[in-house]
C-alpha cells in the first residue's frame, strides 16, 4: 500500500465523520424546533382554556344580575346554586402560563365575591331598612358590569399573548 491509498481511506473517513456530524447537528436543531413547537402549542391550548374560564365568568356575572332582577321584580324563585368555578385551577394556570393576568384575576375574584354576596342577600330576601331591593340590584348590576369589563381587559391581554406566539 502506498500513500495514495491511505489518502483515499483518510478522505473517506473524514467524509463519514463530517457527514455524521452534520446529520447530528441537523437532528438536534429539528428536535429543538419540535420541542419549541410543542411548548407553544401547549401554551396556546392553555390560553384557550383560560379564555373559556374568563368567558364563563363574564356570562355568569351577567346571569347573576338577571336572576336578581327576576327575584326582585317578578318575585320568582331562582336557582341559588351559583356557578362552581374552579378558582384553584384558574389561579394555577394563570401562575404558570400568564402571570400578566394575575392582577386582573385578583380584581375579578374580589368583585365576584361582592357580587355573590349581594346576590345571596337578594335571594334570601334579607333587605334592611337602609337597603331596599333596588339598591341591592344596582350594586349587583355595578359588580356584574365591573366583572364584565375586567374580563374583557383580561381576554384582550390574553389575545395579545397568543398573537406574540403565532
Amino acid at each position: 500500500m502506498n500513500i495514495k491509498d491511505f489518502i483515499g481511506i483518510i478522505g473517506a473517513l473524514f467524509g463519514v465523520i463530517i457527514g455524521g456530524f452534520m446529520t447530528l447537528m441537523t437532528i438536534r436543531v429539528q428536535l429543538r424546533n419540535q420541542e419549541k413547537q410543542r411548548r407553544e402549542e401547549r401554551k396556546i391550548k392553555t390560553y384557550e382554556e383560560i379564555y373559556k374560564y374568563l368567558d364563563t365568568l363574564g356570562h355568569e356575572a351577567g346571569d347573576i344580575y338577571v336572576k336578581s332582577m327576576f327575584k326582585i321584580y317578578k318575585g320568582k324563585p331562582i336557582d341559588t346554586q351559583g356557578p362552581k368555578l374552579p378558582w384553584e385551577e384558574i389561579n394555577m394556570r394563570i401562575d404558570f402560563y400568564t402571570p400578566e393576568l394575575k392582577e386582573d384575576i385578583k380584581i375579578i375574584r374580589e368583585k365576584w365575591g361582592k357580587l355573590v354576596g349581594e346576590f345571596l342577600l337578594i335571594v334570601e330576601g334579607k333587605f334592611s331598612k337602609k337597603k331596599d331591593p333596588t339598591e341591592l340590584l344596582k350594586k349587583t348590576e355595578e359588580f356584574s358590569g365591573q366583572i364584565g369589563k375586567q374580563v374583557e381587559i383580561a381576554k384582550h391581554k390574553l389575545a395579545n399573548l397568543v398573537n406574540k406566539i403565532a
